[in-house]
């Protein structure tokens, strides 16, 4: 019995996407304007923000119960 001959497979390379690809899928199909997505480092900046304000609103919130706490022990004295 002969042997088949081996197919080769077309094996297909994926294109680097040229920038002005890029941009047409960013473009809105409304105002044809690119969009572009924030960066990390503004995305980083506004998370630093939210947790900086988180803690001062703790520490604020601490401190009020502690006044209250020394005002309710020096009326007991």
């Amino acid at each position: 019995m002969k042997r088949k001959p081996a197919l080769r497979k077309k094996t297909q390379t994926k294109k680097a996407a040229s920038p002005r690809s890029l941009s047409r899928s960013r473009k809105s199909r409304s105002t044809a304007a690119t969009i572009t997505p924030p960066s990390h480092a503004t995305t980083f900046r506004e998370v630093l923000v939210l947790i900086e304000r988180a803690r001062h609103r703790a520490f604020s919130a601490v401190n009020t119960e502690l006044i209250d706490l020394y005002w309710r022990v020096g009326e007991f004295i």
